[in-house]
């Protein structure tokens, strides 16, 4: 793979490294997601494909850019079916939104392997999405064979900055191999998903995965231990 970014510094600040994620299909039901997440990490994905409407999308943002969540740092994602999310908009669709939130104030962005393949340059960094891109890979089936370990790939001039491989753990070998990845890896996210990846999951920040996820409210994935409720 291309060569990792230079810059050594973690995603997030060590005592934030649980990623509280927000999903529902109401911007009031976010909102107050948000707030209970941020009383137990402050680091928050906004799974905006998890929104009924535009419209809801559009209220949440605006709510996010009038507020101040000092210290706060937000990551935005807007997956569409294709790729295992709920957002049934086309790729530019995706784009919009991802651009509103980094006008919200989001500092990350989750973008599909899928979605970047599809772009006409293949350059999400052609995009005014959030400043820090993290690269995802979703295998909802089995754990995929994987690499010895995972670099920052080119992304148009610049690069991203984290690499995400969420895969879903037929057997206790599967997370083990995920976990060893994070090891020998820098800015990446191991997710081993599934019931049998739950102790993974788990062990994934010891393991040396820079952030870990855990929903405020309904479970967004498989195998996830709730944050808050």
């Amino acid at each position: 793979m291309p060569k990792t970014s230079q810059s050594p510094a973690p995603l997030v600040p060590g005592e934030n490294r649980i990623c509280a994620v927000a999903a529902c299909p109401t911007a009031s039901e976010m909102a107050r997601q948000i707030r209970l997440g941020l009383k137990e990490t402050r680091t928050i994905e906004l799974r905006l494909d998890w929104l009924k409407s535009d419209a809801e999308r559009r209220k949440l943002l605006r709510l996010l850019g009038k507020q101040s969540f000092r210290g706060a740092t937000f990551l935005a994602t807007c997956r569409r079916k294709a790729a295992g999310g709920e957002f049934r908009g086309d790729i530019q669709a995706e784009l919009f939104w991802l651009m509103e939130a980094r006008r919200a104030g989001c500092i990350w962005c989750d973008v599909e392997i899928e979605t970047e393949r599809e772009l006409p340059d293949q350059s999400i960094r052609e995009y005014a999405v959030p400043p820090r891109v993290m690269l995802s890979m979703h295998d909802f089936e089995r754990t995929p064979k994987l690499p010895q370990s995972v670099s920052c790939p080119e992304c148009g001039e610049g690069e991203v900055d984290a690499v995400k491989i969420a895969a879903h753990a037929t057997t206790i070998a599967d997370s083990v191999r995920l976990l060893h990845l994070a090891r020998r890896s820098r800015c990446f996210v191991a997710v081993p998903m599934g019931e049998i990846g739950l102790p993974g999951r788990i062990l994934a920040l010891r393991e040396g995965s820079a952030v870990a996820y855990a929903p405020i409210g309904e479970s967004t994935a498989p195998g996830q231990v709730v944050c808050a409720n």
